[in-house]
C-alpha cells in the first residue's frame, strides 16, 4: 500500500500556500519544473473554506451529446471508487462534449453524494452550480465558473472513471495527492510528504530573510547581487 498522509500532516500543510509548497517541491528536484500544477482557468469558488487536500478520484462526464446511452457500470464504479479511496478524496471531473463553457458537471446533488462517500471537494474544467447549497456542507469547488443547466443530464451522463484525466494542462492520475487553495492547484508526490513541512520552513525562512533585507535601510544593489550569488 502506498504511503498515506495523516491528519496531522494535512493540518500542517494547510498552514502553507500552494506557491510555498510548489516552490519547495521544485527545490527538492523530485519532478520536472513544469509539472505538477494547473493554470488560472480553474479558480477557487469558495476561498473562505481554506485549503483543500485529498486523493484524486477521476471521471469524465459528457452532458452535451444527445442520445448518448447511460453507462450504469461507469456510475457504479465512480461511486465505489470514492468509497474505496484513501480519505479525504477529491473528485477530479473532466468535462466531455464539444463545448466546456456550456458543460455542467457538478451541482448540489452530486456534491452531497460525493461528500457522503468521503470526498471533500471537486476540481473540474467544466461548469458547476448550486454554490450556496454546496458551500453549506463545506464542500470545495474549483472550476472555471457556473452554468445553470445540465444539458442532457449530469450524473447519468458519466462516460468514464478511474483513468487519468487532463485538467488545465495537468495530467491527474487516480490516487494523486492534491493541494488546492485560493491561489491555485498543485499535486504533491506522496513519497516526500514526511520531509515536506521542514523543507517548506527552510524555504520560508530563506525568503523571509531576503524580504527583510529588501525592505531594510541597508539594502543596496551590491548587497543584493552578493546575496543572490550574482556578484
Amino acid at each position: 500500500m502506498a504511503k498515506q498522509i495523516t491528519k496531522q500532516q494535512i493540518e500542517q500543510l494547510k498552514q502553507y500556500t500552494s506557491p510555498e509548497i510548489s516552490d519547495t517541491i521544485k527545490g527538492m528536484g523530485v519532478r520536472s519544473m513544469t509539472d505538477g500544477y494547473m493554470g488560472y482557468d480553474i479558480r477557487c469558488m469558495f476561498p473562505d473554506l481554506g485549503p483543500m487536500i485529498g486523493y484524486a478520484v477521476t471521471a469524465v462526464l459528457d452532458n452535451l451529446t444527445p442520445n448518448r446511452p447511460v453507462f450504469k457500470e461507469v456510475q457504479r464504479r465512480y461511486l465505489e471508487s470514492i468509497d474505496a479511496s484513501p480519505k479525504p478524496a477529491v473528485i477530479v471531473m473532466k468535462a466531455g462534449g464539444h463545448d466546456k463553457t456550456r458543460s455542467l458537471v457538478f451541482g448540489g446533488l452530486m456534491a452531497n453524494t460525493a461528500y457522503a462517500l468521503g470526498a471533500n471537494g471537486l476540481i473540474t474544467d467544466g461548469g458547476v452550480r448550486d454554490p450556496d447549497d454546496v458551500h453549506d456542507i463545506g464542500f470545495h469547488m474549483f472550476a472555471p465558473g457556473t452554468v445553470p443547466a445540465h444539458g442532457t443530464g449530469a450524473f447519468v451522463n458519466m462516460v468514464d472513471t478511474g483513468n487519468p484525466v487532463n485538467i488545465s494542462g495537468q495530467l491527474i492520475h487516480p490516487g494523486d495527492l492534491i493541494f488546492a487553495d485560493k491561489i491555485g492547484i498543485i499535486t504533491i508526490p506522496i513519497d516526500i510528504i514526511d520531509e515536506l513541512p521542514a523543507k517548506i520552513e527552510e524555504l520560508h525562512n530563506k525568503e523571509a530573510n531576503l524580504m527583510a533585507y529588501l525592505q531594510s535601510k541597508e539594502f543596496s544593489l551590491e548587497g543584493l547581487l552578493k546575496k543572490s550569488g550574482l556578484d
